[in-house]
């Protein structure tokens, strides 16, 4: 008994001999890769959003640093550990928070602004259905979420907990705060040939609906210009119905179709920047629209023509400058190309596939 006692023990003290060098070398290289861990403080750089290719949980954010151009792809998962999803739709910062719409994946990602360390995943499903978020926009500390569900829901800054779901019309997409009230372009998307037609104004004190206005068949970009009103792209079938750009007179709640061409807009202080798409090369051209004329004021602003090859995305910048996503065919790396403020193309910087939305940081 006593021998088989003391034999255990020496079968024991084998056995940890054999395993303590392989599990000192498992925590070294485990505090290695800890340590290795990247560190950033985001600064005088462009975040972007590469929204990668629907079904293929590939989507990526790459940081681009503007003093050596140099670029760190993928930051999401080297910060994160983790991926970002499938299909990032949307981007934007309020405060010190950065919040991601991931479509397809059915998620609110919120970062920390300043090192983008993920604090939060929220999961938008309702009655265990996916929400599908498409844009957002923020108002008086709360988040307002575009779903394709038919609903915007509204996210408490605080708790991330979903406070109210305000009911819309079919595939809201777009959407736009403008002095306590919500504008909502309802695309219907998901519904073709019946698409929706309209935009739902309503009142944020008490989220219900004050106007609706009829568009045109599947609206998406949607401004608001101060003084002048709401101007939405009213993007057709893609096939009969041409994408053109529409006006809402607040004033008198009249709707007007401009007769003008528009793929997307961008405001560009009380400018709008439109983005004509030809149908059929695929050639875009950027256009500058006076809003207080509500006219073109300058035709074919950019260097568009053999620098850019598929214009997913455009950003003016302070100093005049600006910046164009292109998605490069959508299946290839795509690229973040830069204008002077005449208009010049200066360079190029390469990053993931379809970027889409961008940020700024001095």
């Amino acid at each position: 008994m006593n021998f088989n006692r003391a034999h255990s023990i020496h079968f024991v003290y084998v056995k940890l001999t054999w395993y303590i060098p392989i599990l000192l070398l498992i925590f070294a290289c485990q505090k290695e890769e800890q340590e290795e861990k990247p560190n950033f403080q985001l600064s005088n750089g462009l975040l972007v959003l590469n929204e990668g290719l629907f079904q293929h949980n590939n989507s990526s954010i790459s940081w681009i640093d503007l003093e050596s151009n140099e670029v760190v792809e993928d930051i999401h998962f080297q910060i994160n550990e983790s991926f970002l999803g499938d299909t990032g739709n949307d981007m934007k910062r309020y405060g010190g928070k950065v919040y991601i719409a991931v479509t397809t994946s059915s998620t609110v990602e919120v970062y920390d602004a300043q090192t983008f360390e993920n604090i939060r995943r929220i999961s938008m499903h309702f009655n265990g259905v996916a929400q599908q978020p498409r844009n957002i926009d923020f108002y008086n500390g709360k988040v307002y979420i575009t779903s394709f569900d038919g609903y915007v829901n509204v996210l408490d800054t605080l708790t991330y907990a979903i406070t109210e779901r305000i009911p819309v019309g079919l595939n809201p997409d777009h959407l736009v705060i403008a002095n306590n009230e919500l504008f909502v372009s309802n695309s219907g998307g998901l519904n073709s040939p019946t698409m929706d037609s309209t935009v739902f104004r309503i009142n944020l004190d008490n989220s219900e609906l004050i106007d609706s206005y009829v568009v045109g068949k599947n609206p998406g970009a949607i401004v608001h210009v101060e003084g002048n009103g709401i101007y939405v792209v009213k993007r057709g079938d893609y096939i009969n119905d041409d994408s053109e750009l529409v006006y809402i007179n607040l004033n008198n709640n009249s709707v007007e179709n401009l007769g003008l061409n528009a793929s997307s807009i961008v405001q560009d202080n009380n400018d709008l920047l439109i983005v004509d798409v030809n149908g059929t090369t695929q050639q875009a051209q950027v256009h500058r629209f006076n809003t207080n004329l509500n006219q073109i004021e300058q035709e074919d602003i950019l260097e568009i023509t053999n620098n850019v090859q598929t214009l997913y995305g455009i950003y003016p910048f302070s100093d005049g400058t600006y910046a164009v996503l292109d998605a490069m065919g959508y299946t290839n790396q795509g690229y973040v190309r830069f204008f002077d403020d005449q208009g010049v193309y200066i360079e190029s910087i390469q990053v993931g596939l379809n970027p889409s939305k961008l940020l700024y940081y001095e």
